[in-house]
């Protein structure tokens, strides 16, 4: 069954349940291309300094910005905050003019797995779930994977290792990468799925629903041998009709995100709905945790959620897994947020009109979230427009950071992917 339409799915501003410049690669030395099925490489990320007319752009809106906010929270939007400029820089890294990219995944800096394709027609003909795609970055080439005939648009991948991933979406979904090929599993369910995450390769977690009137949620569950269907329980939140991601800590401490800012945890024995503040869709998250230390018997957890449509929404939880503190917060002059990684001090997040940036640790627990934008690479920007098209998720490992998404907002074809990577140096 193909996905519902409308403003109730994670893809962002799209009608779906879910600083144009001049120039070229040949001008400003992007470095070499290949064109493979539909998707275009970049060999080598290059970056420079950002164009003129985009710095000034991004200098104006840095200072209105500046002056909303100069009595209360730092929410950059151009350059970084009021003071110093930001130096981290978004390099173009792929793209398609016939699919989407909606996640990535990565088990080390030179193995980078990413799923899309393209929704469904929306014409009603037959079961349309779409076309899904999968590629793997190994090195510095991209690989376009052949995948099971009728494999719908894929919404998203998680894995454990370079020869163990999973990826969900459109119509149940459900594939499983073994090193050389993916291959299709027996989904208990044709309703859309929107994420996947385990604690093992014998303990995993799906998550989705079709979104519209009269539709349930969908939670499925991995032994190591059969997905099943798992009872969700009554839900004290009204017109909650998908779940969109899920993640833990651990096998006994899982979260599901959702509709209505629907958030239930498991711990170990029974799923629990539990309230952290905020009745705006939650689309995406991810966490951390620490290890035991002095007389403590248990880890700190820090979890980040994010979320929102016209605006964002990050809600942040910090605690132990038995007793877990939560806040949610709008962020104002930041648009709605899709996706969300988090390590260490920082928590990376993306989401509607090409927004990707950061929100540290301290500014989440101190209530007052501190966004700092950063920049795509400016000339990089004048050879692959981004426009108003949006980044759908966030990954990192190591040092390297890859930001997905499209023109998730176009009602039909032609259907754009993006890939972006930012190395720290």
């Amino acid at each position: 069954m193909a996905a519902a339409w409308g403003h109730s799915a994670p893809h962002g501003v799209r009608a779906r349940m879910f600083v144009n410049l001049s120039g070229g690669c040949a001008t400003h030395g992007c470095g070499g291309e290949t064109a493979n099925n539909g998707h275009t490489f970049r060999h080598d990320r290059v970056s420079g300094v950002m164009g003129l007319p985009t710095r000034m752009q991004l200098l104006a809106t840095r200072l209105v910005s500046c002056l909303i906010f100069g009595l209360g929270v730092a929410l950059a939007v151009g350059l970084g905050g009021c003071g110093a400029p930001v130096v981290e820089r978004w390099g173009f890294g792929m793209r398609s003019e016939s699919t989407w990219y909606l996640s990535t995944w990565a088990p080390d800096e030179a193995y980078v797995f990413v799923v899309g394709g393209e929704p469904a027609s929306g014409d009603g003909a037959g079961d349309d779930s779409g076309r899904g795609v999968a590629l793997r970055r190994v090195g510095k080439s991209w690989v376009s994977d052949p995948l099971p005939a009728g494999t719908g648009l894929l919404n998203w991948v998680f894995g454990f290792s370079t020869v163990n991933a999973w990826a969900v979406g459109e119509g149940g979904v459900i594939l499983h990468y073994e090193g050389e090929q993916w291959t299709k599993q027996t989904s208990p369910t044709t309703e859309s799925l929107w994420g996947v995450w385990g604690a093992t390769e014998d303990d995993l977690w799906a998550v989705g629903g079709g979104g519209r009137e009269g539709d349930l949620p969908v939670l499925i569950h991995y032994d190591g041998t059969t997905w099943e269907n798992v009872v969700v329980p009554a839900l004290e939140r009204a017109q909650v009709r998908a779940f969109f991601k899920v993640w833990g800590v651990s096998a006994d401490q899982v979260y599901v995100v959702g509709q209505q800012g629907v958030v239930l945890h498991w711990n170990g024995e029974s799923w629990v709905e539990i309230n952290v503040g905020t009745s705006d869709d939650l689309i995406a998250l991810w966490g951390t945790t620490t290890s035991p230390s002095g007389d403590s018997e248990e880890g700190t957890v820090r979890v980040a959620m994010v979320g929102g449509r016209s605006n964002g929404v990050v809600v942040y939880g910090e605690g132990t897994a038995s007793e877990m503190t939560w806040q949610a917060r709008t962020l104002e002059a930041v648009p709605g947020l899709n996706g969300v990684w988090m390590a260490g001090s920082t928590v990376c997040v993306a989401g509607q009109r090409g927004t990707v940036g950061e929100i540290t640790v301290a500014s989440l627990a101190a209530g007052a979230p501190e966004f700092r934008a950063q920049e795509l690479d400016g000339r990089d920007l004048a050879a692959y427009p981004v426009g108003n098209d949006d980044f759908h998720a966030v990954f990192g490992v190591g040092q390297e950071r890859v930001a997905v998404g499209g023109n998730l907002a176009a009602p039909t074809a032609p259907y754009r992917g993006m890939v972006w990577r930012r190395v720290e140096r």
